[in-house]
C-alpha cells in the first residue's frame, strides 16, 4: 500500500496554453485528494481549491487536479501541502500571483 502510495504518478502536468489575456484570474474549486499526516500516520482528506493570475500560459484544468494529487501522494501536512501546490503552479505558469487553499479534516 505504502509503494502505491509514494509512487503515484500524476503523468503530464505541464501543459499550458497561450493566454490573450494577462490579468484574469483563472480559479479551479473542490478538488478532493486524500493524504497521510506525516506527524500521527493518519489519513486526511482534503478540498484543494487554486487561484493564479494568469500571464501569457494558462494551465490545462486536469493539470491542476493531478499537480493536487501529485503533492497528496506522500507524507503531508495541510501547510506543506498548499506550499507545493503553488510553487508548481508558479513554475509551470511563470506568474508569482497563486494560491492554493486546502480545506482537511480526517478522514473516517
Amino acid at each position: 500500500m505504502w509503494r502505491e502510495f509514494v509512487d503515484y504518478d500524476p503523468s503530464t502536468t505541464e501543459t499550458t496554453f497561450a493566454s490573450t489575456s494577462t490579468d484574469q484570474m483563472v480559479v479551479v474549486l473542490g478538488m478532493r485528494v486524500w493524504s497521510v499526516c506525516q506527524h500521527h500516520l493518519l489519513p486526511f482528506w482534503a478540498d484543494v481549491s487554486i487561484g493564479y493570475i494568469a500571464t501569457d500560459r494558462i494551465l490545462g484544468l486536469s493539470k491542476s487536479a493531478r499537480i493536487a494529487r501529485k503533492y497528496a501522494h506522500q507524507l503531508q501536512v495541510q501547510e506543506q501541502l498548499c506550499h507545493q501546490i503553488a510553487d508548481e503552479i508558479e513554475r509551470i505558469t511563470r506568474t508569482p500571483d497563486v494560491a492554493a487553499l486546502a480545506n482537511c479534516r480526517a478522514a473516517n
